[in-house]
């Protein structure tokens, strides 16, 4: 790309964007309707750590947690290697979905290999013990439906 090009293009762009590009209004303004604020979904293919737990909220309604491992010691099966296998990564599951809780509730079990795709959300609350404020990041499913299988026998993956 020619200099004279990319200086133009350059220019392009701070004209697009303006001077201000700290003071821009992230969210809902009246007059300019919403702004793109980012896509925040995970996929994540792994082995149960946590069977399945579901909460009542004030609210009423049921939350089902776990928590789902990817990597670690399954991930490299190499006999006679001296490297250490990579830790784990360990992901915390909310389902938001009263049906597809109860499923996974009552199809999931520790070690079982599962797909989860969700949004990546940041939970923060108070710790009552030590006052701190703590962030927990979670992957979040509150997609409406249930997840079904056409054929009779288990599949090795259950879909959430």
């Amino acid at each position: 790309m020619k200099r004279g090009r990319m200086i133009k293009w350059k220019r392009s762009l701070d004209d697009l964007l303006g001077d201000k590009r700290e003071s821009r209004f992230q969210g809902v303004d009246p007059r300019k309707g919403w702004e793109f604020r980012g896509v925040h979904r995970a996929i994540i293919c792994g082995k149960v750590g946590q069977a399945p737990v579901q909460k009542i909220l004030r609210n009423g309604r049921t939350v089902t947690i776990f928590t789902v491992g990817t990597g670690g010691m399954f991930d490299q099966r190499i006999i006679g290697s001296k490297d250490l296998p990579k830790p784990a990564q360990w992901h915390r599951i909310a389902v938001h979905n009263d049906s597809l809780g109860a499923y996974a509730v009552q199809q999931l079990a520790k070690s079982s290999s599962v797909y989860v795709e969700g949004d990546i959300e940041i939970r923060v609350y108070n710790d009552s013990i030590s006052g701190e404020v703590k962030n927990i990041p979670e992957i979040c499913v509150r997609r409406d439906g249930m997840s079904t299988s056409n054929t009779p026998t288990p599949r090795p993956f259950h879909y959430l």
